[in-house]
């Protein structure tokens, strides 16, 4: 099976053709989220396509950034090992798609309200960069998982420098 979708943000348009997943939605990874290679119809390669569901607000009633926002920061800053951002935001098709729960919490009905604090509104939101992962299943030695490992704390340090700064 293959689809065919389009992903956009302020930077342009991206048209995108998809055939299987890496993480799915109903996996115990994440909530909701799905990743896949794409075949990028615009420059001919393939790139990594994320959408997960992500807070508005976390439970202390601050703003939370996306992950493209985030990505764009630590981008512009030329933070070593991390992935290059092609596009992403918040999906939008008339308006953000959120959930319902957040809304729904303090209902009477509700036999758990009494954590309704805890639930938090989210949007479906994407990421479309240039690099593909691997399943950490793949790794053909240990040298190699080890490579990935020591790139994710170098470019974590790098980035936890940067937000010291700010």
């Amino acid at each position: 099976r293959f689809f065919k979708f389009t992903v956009k943000d302020a930077k342009g348009q991206h048209e995108l053709v998809a055939w299987h997943h890496l993480i799915r939605r109903d996996s115990m990874i994440g909530r909701c989220t799905r990743a896949f290679p794409v075949f990028n119809l615009g420059t001919g390669e393939v790139n990594f396509y994320k959408d997960s569901w992500s807070p508005i607000k976390d439970i202390y009633t601050n703003d939370v950034e996306t992950e493209a926002d985030i990505l764009r920061k630590l981008n512009a800053e030329k933070v070593p090992n991390i992935p290059t951002l092609l596009c992403g935001g918040v999906v939008d098709l008339d308006g953000p798609i959120v959930t319902a729960n957040a809304d729904l919490a303090d209902e009477e009905w509700n036999k758990a309200r009494e954590h309704s604090t805890l639930v938090v509104k989210r949007r479906l939101t994407f990421i479309l960069v240039e690099e593909v992962g691997h399943s950490l299943e793949s790794f053909e030695s240990t040298r190699e998982l080890m490579k990935v490992v020591g790139d994710a704390f170098l470019g974590d340090c790098s980035s936890s420098f940067l937000t010291y700064l700010d």
